[in-house]
């Protein structure tokens, strides 16, 4: 059983080089209910979670956030990974900055979780049979996102949930509601 686990957000997003420029919205919030749960298993777990930026957008997610600082003493540290080593006895060495104190961290831990950028999935296949437009980023383009993020260009085809871009569970199912809402719609019609 770890009793030292890291935690390390934004891995293979947020950057250039990487070649996903978003934020994959939900890992921070994933990232923090796991540590959670971790402790809730295991009290004398000690958790650190290395980030960018803190995304917790949504109603009551700040909150959560910082239940998880005080009450499970979820430990965050503002900065990237630089460098994952593995000891001769298998544990891992991270090394990083911390960007508030400039102080250079190694430090030595039984487990390190990423989280990996969310990218579309089997996007080609589709795009090539249904002809929707993909954006620069891989996901579906919708004909008005900011009012209608679940029609497409195509008539009687929509997206819902992750497919038009990263998003939460909550956002999803809404998502998915609105878009088999105008599908009955035309059904009947």
């Amino acid at each position: 059983i770890p009793k030292k686990i890291a935690f390390v957000q934004c891995v293979g997003s947020r950057d250039e080089k990487a070649g996903n420029l978003y934020c994959s919205r939900v890992c921070c919030m994933y990232a923090t209910k796991e540590a959670q749960l971790i402790k809730e298993h295991n009290p004398d777990a000690e958790i650190t979670i290395f980030y960018v930026d803190i995304r917790a957008f949504g109603k009551g997610f700040e909150e959560f956030y910082r239940r998880a600082e005080k009450e499970f003493n979820i430990k965050y540290v503002k900065g990237r990974v630089a460098e994952i080593l593995e000891t001769p006895a298998k544990n891992l060495i991270i090394r990083a900055e911390n960007i508030n104190s400039g102080e250079l961290i190694e430090e030595e831990v039984d487990m390190v979780i990423l989280s990996a950028g969310l990218v579309p999935a089997a996007t080609e296949e589709i795009k090539k049979t249904l002809k929707i437009p993909v954006g620069d980023d891989g996901f579906f383009v919708t004909a008005h996102p900011k009012i209608d993020p679940v029609t497409t260009s195509l008539k009687g085809i929509f997206t819902a949930g992750v497919a038009e871009g990263p998003k939460d569970i909550p956002d999803s199912v809404a998502q998915a509601s609105a878009a088999a809402m105008k599908a009955s719609i035309i059904l009947k019609g």
